[in-house]
C-alpha cells in the first residue's frame, strides 16, 4: 500500500469510529515508525468537542495493523 493509500485507509477507519464523514478527518502522510513499519497520525474535526488525535499503524509491507485514538 502506498503512503497516500495508507492515509486514505486511516481516514476511513477514523470516520467509521467517530461516525462522521472522511472529509472531517485530517491525516498526515504515513512515515516510517520506530521499530519498523509505518505510522499515520491525524485528528478528527468534532467542532465544539475538539479535535481528538488518531493513529494508524501499518507493517513493513504497508498492510494495516491497528487504528487507535491517542
Amino acid at each position: 500500500m502506498s503512503s497516500s493509500q495508507m492515509e486514505a485507509y486511516c481516514r476511513g477507519e477514523a470516520a467509521g469510529d467517530f461516525e462522521t464523514r472522511p472529509d472531517y478527518v485530517a491525516v498526515a502522510a504515513a512515515l516510517p515508525a520506530v521499530g519498523g513499519g509505518y505510522v499515520a497520525t491525524g485528528s478528527v474535526d468534532r467542532g465544539t468537542q475538539g479535535n481528538p488525535p488518531i493513529e494508524c499503524r501499518f507493517d513493513t509491507l504497508g498492510r494495516f495493523e491497528i487504528y487507535r485514538r491517542i
